[in-house]
């Protein structure tokens, strides 16, 4: 059976993007595992501390996690398979870990809990280990509640997209959400020197998505996340896919840029599929 991970602190953020997981797992008829993950607090690793504090960090979130799993069994009737595990160290080294041998479908996190990852991401070494998670990743905005995901939009830079986008799994995601695919590419201006390179591109994507996508649209402006925003809106987007095949998106997604919006002020989840 396919595996959901999605990771939690036990904050309202990170229990609505428990609560979205679950009916998505329902939906789709996969099993759910919650991850927790302790952050060892700096003065852990520069003034030892009692093992005890540890001791009773890891009792607390365990005791927390077989609530959360019973309360998710009882609420679902007992039709969903739920797992829990908790670990305690970097937070990202540890759902990098996890990921890799739990193998997940989707892993999702709330949209506040993506900020804790910038120190990580900041870090020299940040972006290189990011991209191992090679798990698509689900980032759920603070008020978005689970709907059926009918309509999914791909964001996706025309260049390269035959060499860069993959198309394999966006395929299964969108037949398995019984969703409607649009691709939405953004030129900055309207006399685009590529244009008809795209157009090629374009054209190549719908041959292979024939079946599952329906629409292409090419939007022109300069700031990606507004154009994006502004679109996820008027279509009634469900699920905003992009790929982060760059430091500057990644940064976007996570950082303090105005890309913030897309996935903290916006009523769209946004997926980074690598």
């Amino acid at each position: 059976m396919k595996t959901i991970v999605v990771t939690t602190d036990f904050t309202p953020i990170s229990q609505n993007a428990v609560d979205y997981a679950t009916e998505l797992a329902l939906f789709l008829q996969m099993k759910l595992s919650i991850l927790h993950v302790a952050s060892i607090p700096l003065s852990f690793s520069e003034v030892p501390s009692p093992i005890f504090d540890l001791i009773e960090m890891q009792s607390d979130a365990e005791i927390e996690l077989a609530r959360l799993k019973e309360s998710i069994i009882d609420e679902t009737g007992g039709l969903l398979c739920v797992e829990t595990d908790m670990r305690i160290g970097d937070a990202v080294s540890e759902i990098n870990d996890y990921c890799n041998a739990a193998k997940p479908y989707i892993v999702i996190i709330g949209a506040e809990s993506a900020n804790a990852f910038e120190k990580f991401l900041f870090a020299g070494k940040a972006i290189s280990a990011l991209r191992q998670l090679a798990w698509p990743l689900i980032v759920v905005p603070p008020t978005v509640k689970f709907s059926n995901i009918r309509k999914v939009a791909l964001a996706c830079d025309c260049k390269d997209a035959i060499s860069t986008l993959p198309l394999t799994y966006i395929k299964t995601l969108v037949t398995d959400l019984h969703a409607q695919l649009q691709v939405v590419h953004i030129a900055k201006h309207d006399h685009d020197p590529n244009t008809l390179r795209y157009e090629k591109e374009f054209e190549w994507l719908k041959n292979v998505l024939k079946g599952t996508c329906s629409k292409y649209h090419v939007l022109h402006g300069e700031h990606v996340e507004e154009c994006l925003t502004e679109f996820a809106e008027k279509n009634k987007i469900d699920l905003m896919i992009v790929i982060p095949r760059k430091y500057n998106l990644l940064r976007d997604l996570f950082g303090h840029s105005h890309s913030q919006n897309l996935v903290l002020h916006t009523h769209v989840p946004v997926m980074a599929v690598h």
